[in-house]
């Protein structure tokens, strides 16, 4: 259906959507990409592979920093309303994504929106840049942190970013890899790793997914004593994926998944970690 000249999806109800974005998420990128593409959805996910591949000719054929500088105006201005960008002094020209829940990239349209039943449902996001950063401020070193659902691992030359996110008792992991070249922080092929302790309640457990995305997961299975574990990934720049699910047997108004997950790489020793507190709620949209 056609809402204010974008293309949106419409689901049946909440259930058909909470299932469709599962199974969506267990899919890799080009998937996803060319669900959106048959759809004729233009998606945020279709427009940042489209920009990731525009700043990679342009960081490879910029002669100097100053014809990278006018290259890079020109592409922030084109991507100004899909994307927050950070002020080129902290030299991460990689442009973030507003949606607060990865997992929807792929099926909501430029506005954000997609339809349930009939009605219309808008895809949280960020306003600005600052609320974006003010959820990046997280520890790293096996520091407390007080950090929710993010965390960053960083030396001075690679950085390792993780979110997680909930939709309907679903829960999703964004990976995000930097290295940082002669102009600045771009994104990077790297493999991910990561140490979990996940739990609701003794009723309410945690079950982690183990999907193609985690190449090695150490173990597999319902987390239902608030055990830790850890994974590792394939190599990806920048990826979602289903990471798990809240099994609700009794009691669903204890469905908060509570935790802590730690965050390092192939590349970012363990002792260099990152790590964030995890609270996720049930969303009612």
């Amino acid at each position: 259906m056609i809402i204010n000249s974008e293309k949106t999806l419409r689901f049946k109800d909440k259930e058909t959507f909470e299932n469709f974005v599962r199974e969506i998420n267990r899919k890799d990128e080009k998937e996803k990409l060319l669900f959106s593409l048959q759809k004729g959805i233009q998606s945020p996910l279709a427009i940042m592979i489209a920009a990731d591949e525009e700043l990679d000719v342009i960081l490879n054929t910029s002669a100097d920093l100053e014809d990278f500088k006018t290259k890079y105006t020109l592409f922030k201005e084109k991507y100004s309303s899909d994307f927050l960008f950070k002020d080129e002094s902290e030299e991460d020209f990689s442009p973030y994504s507003k949606y607060i829940n990865s997992e929807l990239e792929c099926i909501i349209n430029l506005n954000g929106n997609y339809v349930i039943g009939d009605s219309l449902c808008k895809a949280p996001s960020y306003n600005s840049i600052d609320e974006l950063m003010n959820d990046m401020i997280s520890s790293t070193k096996a520091t407390v942190s007080n950090q929710i659902n993010y965390a960053k691992a960083q030396t001075s030359s690679r950085r390792v970013e993780i979110w997680m996110s909930r939709t309907g008792d679903d829960i999703y992991v964004r990976f995000l890899g930097k290295k940082k070249q002669w102009l600045g922080w771009f994104k990077n092929d790297m493999q991910f790793m990561g140490e979990f302790n996940l739990s609701c309640s003794a009723n309410n457990p945690f079950e982690f997914y183990e999907t193609p995305y985690f190449g090695y997961p150490y173990q597999s299975y319902r987390n239902e004593e608030g055990k830790t574990f850890r994974i590792i990934t394939k190599v990806y720049k920048d990826i979602t994926v289903n990471f798990g699910r809240v099994n609700y047997r009794y009691y669903p108004e204890l469905g908060i998944l509570r935790g802590r997950m730690e965050i390092w790489s192939s590349e970012l020793s363990y002792n260099d970690r990152g790590i964030g507190n995890v609270e996720l709620a049930r969303y009612y949209y």
